[in-house]
This record gives structure tokens, sequence and C-alpha cells, in this order.
């Protein structure tokens, strides 16, 4: 008897379940960062509601094309950096499979120097495109077209109604990403603001920094949060080397006691947060399933043994916000 190893629709959604709307924004943001964009725009379509992601970046290649449906199956596992040299933020092969859990359906535009491409993925078929014998989602390649523009359109046709409120929420998460001091910035707004400018140029991907930042200024597109390094700014920090490699640092940021409670830097944040190149990952915490803060020189002492140790190569740790708390 032969046993295969495989995953059914059932383990493919629960893999991805916890994934909600700002999160998936925040993975298919990652993906622009990593695809070496300057400029990646959010826009909320909510009498539709479809979700549009768009950047300038290089664009899919035929095998990213050929595993966007395959779960973990990513094409940056082995790479550290990307063309233009920054460090990957994502290589774990879940962020477009993730939309799962949000979209019934994502169609997807890219140019790359490999081509145009361009299909949906109708999630609604899941069970049916897990099966030995389904053919596949259908993706069509073009060839280039002279001088034109590379870059990527994700439309996301979502699950639940919409609303301008979301925007913030999407701001908040973007926030998490880095900038690249102004070299990859995240604009955000309402198709209904800019569908005169961009309505029709969406897959215009040579003109988008240049409109989306028209449309900044005049107020119809918003620039992501990007004040999260500014908070850590203000934090007491404290740097760690690897005992064997130099090369792998972490630092530990520490914003104060006030009023004997560890003072938050914004509502909400609190517990261990983890940025590696530049990406700030959140651990969420709630006081029910922990216990008391520890006193902060035992929080370092527990900090640079897991970290010096090697448990995390090459990147910035921030206990942003106060101690990390123990779990009961």
């Amino acid at each position: 008897m032969l046993i295969k190893a495989g995953i059914d629709a059932s383990g493919y959604r629960t893999a991805v379940r916890d994934y909600t709307e700002p999160i998936v924004v925040e993975e298919l943001a990652a993906n622009s960062y990593d695809a070496d964009a300057t400029t990646c725009v959010v826009l909320l379509d909510t009498s539709k509601g479809v979700l549009h992601v768009l950047d300038n970046g290089i664009g899919f290649s035929h095998e990213a094309i050929e595993r966007a449906a395959i779960l973990g199956a990513g094409v940056k596992q082995n790479v550290p950096y990307s063309k233009g040299k920054r460090h990957y933020l994502g290589s774990y092969g879940y962020g477009l499979k993730s939309s799962l859990n949000i979209a019934e359906k994502v169609r997807v535009h890219s140019v790359s120097d490999e081509g145009q491409f361009s299909g949906t993925l109708d999630w609604s078929k899941l069970d049916d495109a897990l099966r030995a014998d389904f053919a596949g989602f259908d993706f069509r390649q073009e060839r280039r077209k002279p001088k034109q523009s590379t870059g990527t359109h994700i439309t996301l046709h979502l699950k639940n109604p919409t609303s301008k409120d979301q925007l913030q929420e999407f701001s908040n998460v973007l926030a998490n990403l880095p900038t690249d001091s102004g070299g990859f910035l995240c604009h955000l707004g309402l198709m209904s603001d800019v569908v005169r400018d961009l309505g029709t140029r969406l897959d215009d991907f040579g003109s988008l920094q240049t409109i989306v930042r028209r449309l900044e200024k005049q107020g119809r597109l918003t620039l992501a949060d990007t004040s999260r390094q500014a908070d850590l700014d203000t934090c007491e920090k404290e740097e760690f080397t690897d005992k064997n490699d130099p090369n792998v640092t972490a630092k530990f940021f520490f914003a104060g006691i006030e009023q004997g409670k560890v003072r938050q830097l914004k509502r909400g944040l609190r517990g261990i947060y983890v940025r590696i190149h530049g990406r700030l990952l959140k651990q969420s915490f709630t006081a029910s399933n922990y216990l008391q803060p520890q006193p902060v020189e035992e929080v370092r002492e527990w900090f640079a043994g897991r970290v010096v140790g090697g448990l995390v190569a090459r990147s910035d740790l921030a206990v942003q916000g106060g101690y990390p708390i123990r779990q009961s």
C-alpha cells in the first residue's frame, strides 16, 4: 500500500483561517515590497465589495504564477534578497493564498520581464481544485508589450460587506512594513474618490506613482500610517549581538513606566513586537491568558537568551510598549 502526502480543502481553509482582511492586505503589500515596488495602493470599492491592491514592482514570474494556488509553495524560500537587494518579508508561500479566507475569488493581472499574466483564482471551486483530475485555474500568458511597465494588480471579490471604516484598519497594519526612507510607500482610499483618475488606468503601472502622489496631494488618497518607527524612537533601547555570529543583532525597546503601569505607545499595543528585516510583527496578548509583567532586568535576560542564542537571524526585535508577559 502506498501513502501519498497531500492536503484537502478543509486543511487548506484551516491553514489560512486566521487571516483577516487587514492581515491579507498586509501580506499582499509585503509581496509588493518584495517585488521592489516603490508604490503600493489599496483601494476599497464599497459599492461592489471589491478590494484592489496595486503596485509598480517587478511582477509575477512564470514560476510564481504556476505556484499561485499551491499552499506553501512560494518562490522566495531559498533566496534572502530581492533583485533590488531588499530583505524578503515573506517566503512561506501563504500571502496570496490567504485571500481564500476573505474573498470568493481573486483576479490577478501582472506584467513582468517574462510576460503578461492574467487569470482568476475562484476559491469557491477549491474542493474541485484539489482533486487529482482538476486541470487548473485558467491563466493567460501574453508577451510583454514594448516599453510596457511592470507591476501587479490584484482584485479581491470579498465575502463580507465593506465600509470606509476598514481603511483605518488597513492603514494600521501597513504601518508594520518598512518604508525604506520613502523608497516604498503605501497609499489607500476609496475607489469612488479616485475612479476618475485611476478607474481606467489601474493597470498603467508606469504612471502609478505619479498619479498616486497627485491624488495624495489632492486629499483623495491617504498615505498609510508611518508613525510606528517614531514610536520606537521614543523608547529606551538596548542592543544585543549573537555570541557566535556578530552579524546577528537584536534591539530591546522599552517605553517606560507611567503611574505604576507599563506605558503603552498606542492604545491596544502591548507585549512583544518583533521586527524582522524592517517588518514589525506583533504577537497578541490578553490579560486573561497572561500573568503580570516581569522586572525589566529579567526581561532583558530572557530576551538576550533567546535572541542571542540564534533563534532569529539578522533582525531587530522590539519589546514595544512594555515588558513581555509570561504565559500562564
